[in-house]
């Protein structure tokens, strides 16, 4: 074997051997950057789920605070007008209902919620619901205007 021909194999082999260290060393290098982008992800991931919870709580208390007193207004109005028997009454019950307002109407043989009802008569003691008189109204789970029932106990 000519001494040109050991030189260019071992250039060869040399190069083999560079191009291996370097592909090695890339490939950790790119392993390295995976794992700091997948870090910074699951960082980015972290506070976007608290700044969404953060936002969550704003717009439920700044619909709260703007709509609170409006709502109880019109749902106080809701009852006078059932009381009189106007006959805006359903009208105005279904644009309650399409403002994100839920009526409270107890039926029957339900049990007495503090939270949600009130009775018709101070005097009652019942925890079982005998009829709803008037029905109530909330938004999201804050009461506007209890329902009215008259209640018996079982």
């Amino acid at each position: 074997m000519s001494k040109k021909y050991r030189l260019i194999k071992k250039f060869i082999s040399g190069t083999e051997n560079a191009e291996k260290k370097v592909h090695s060393e890339v490939c950790i290098e790119i392993a390295k950057n995976r794992q700091d982008c997948e870090e910074q992800f699951h960082e980015i991931e972290k506070y976007f789920k608290e700044l969404k919870s953060i936002v969550d709580i704003y717009k439920k208390n700044t619909v709260r605070s703007v709509n609170g007193y409006m709502f109880s207004e019109l749902a106080l109005l809701m009852r006078d007008m059932e009381n009189d028997k106007n006959k805006f009454a359903y009208r105005l019950g279904e644009i309650l209902t399409d403002m994100g307002i839920e009526e409270i109407r107890p039926e029957n043989g339900d049990n007495f919620d503090y939270e949600f009802f009130e009775r018709n008569d101070c005097t009652e003691t019942g925890n079982i619901v005998k009829e709803c008189v008037l029905r109530g109204w909330k938004f999201g789970s804050e009461k506007l205007l209890g329902a009215v029932v008259t209640t018996y106990q079982k």
